[in-house]
């Protein structure tokens, strides 16, 4: 994933579990920290609030050299369990680690995410993290816990790409703040926000539109129109 940033400001990005916490787009799991230690080593509690899995975890924060960072996180503690079976992941393989042989109690994450200098405002970030869940669960459910936990490179890029003003955001940048905002609008609550309330929040949190309304007023109202599919074309009239 490559991300419009400087590396260090990814890093912190990963590193500030709170703010990630609010930024993710994946509800699914929350993060806490327990406890800190050093600057950089702390203590953090994940939870699938769904499953309720609940990962304890020890991160630390490695300065490589002058142009690159890894964190990493590994389990706390020792968790016995029974065939539980693990798969790990390294970009989108996936992978069947053997079976062991205890009694599940809590789940476990081992990871490293590595925060690579590419340009002064932009970052490759790559990823490996393996998951032990408990007893019986099966391949399918393990890696759509792993999507939930890797979803987290997606989430910075979408930070640090509303971030960006209108004259520096490129073509494929704007189409996936298109789709971004069309997802947005599908899983609103909508007894509490309406169409219109999400296209005015998405605006204010990306510099660009809010950029492109501040000298094009009618742009407000164009994506209003184009959530509520007023532009679609009339397929008898063509």
């Amino acid at each position: 994933v490559i991300v419009r940033t400087a590396f260090e400001d990814a890093a912190a990005f990963f590193w500030d579990v709170e703010r990630l916490r609010e930024q993710s787009f994946s509800k699914g799991v929350k993060k806490t920290v327990e406890r800190k230690g050093n600057d950089f080593e702390m203590e953090i509690k994940t939870i699938e609030q769904a499953k309720k899995r609940v990962f304890f975890s020890t991160m630390k924060l490695h300065k490589v050299d002058g142009k690159s960072i890894i964190i990493t996180t590994t389990p706390k503690g020792i968790i016995e369990r029974s065939n539980t079976t693990s798969l790990s992941i390294v970009g989108s393989a996936i992978n069947r680690l053997d079976s062991l042989n205890k009694i599940a109690e809590l789940a476990e994450e081992t990871s490293a995410f590595k925060f690579t200098r590419v340009k002064e405002r932009e970052t490759r970030i790559e990823l490996v993290t393996e998951l032990q869940l408990g007893e019986g669960v099966k391949k399918s459910a393990v890696q759509e816990s792993l999507e939930k936990h890797l979803s987290v490179a997606n989430d910075a890029a979408l930070y640090f790409m509303k971030l960006l003003g209108s004259k520096e955001i490129t073509e494929s940048e704007g189409k996936v703040m298109g789709k971004q905002l069309m997802l947005e609008i599908e899983h609103r609550e909508k007894r509490i926000i309406s169409k219109e309330g999400v296209v005015k929040d998405f605006i204010e949190e990306n510099n660009a539109l809010k950029e492109i309304v501040q000298r094009e007023e009618f742009f407000r109202g164009l994506l209003c129109a184009v959530v509520w599919n007023r532009l679609r074309r009339d397929a008898s009239k063509e």
